[in-house]
């Protein structure tokens, strides 16, 4: 009996082709590649948050270092301070600050838990 020298080179392909069908097509291995996919999307969107929060902090600290801090009891989105020159600083007693736009409003909110910061600030 004869066997064709490309049984040899074409059975081995047609085993690995049979398996990887079987494998692209099982529903776990599928979530699993999604799962696995999604957690890295999520440890992306962690560290970014990390990286904004630290830059935020930092924006923070730094007002309240600065010494040109306006004080007041609570800063809050959306709060107006008409009488106040735009560009402004202001900082508040629980680590908030922001900027005073052209409009008077507070912009650019950043805060700190640094309770060192703020009470060197504060007394």
């Amino acid at each position: 009996m004869q066997i064709h020298p490309l049984t040899f080179l074409l059975a081995p392909a047609a085993v690995l082709a049979v398996g990887y069908m079987q494998v692209a097509n099982d529903p776990d291995i599928k979530a699993t590649r999604a799962m696995s996919g999604a957690t890295e999307q999520q440890k992306a969107r962690q560290l970014i948050a990390a990286d904004s929060a630290e830059a935020t902090r930092q924006t923070a600290n730094d007002r309240y270092s600065s010494g040109v801090c306006l004080r007041t009891d609570r800063i809050s989105q959306g709060q107006k301070y008409a009488s106040v020159p735009p560009g402004t600083i202001v900082c508040d007693r629980s680590g908030w600050t922001a900027r005073i736009d052209e409009f008077g409003n507070v912009a650019d909110m950043a805060y700190t838990d640094d309770q060192e910061i703020i009470t060197r600030l504060w007394w």
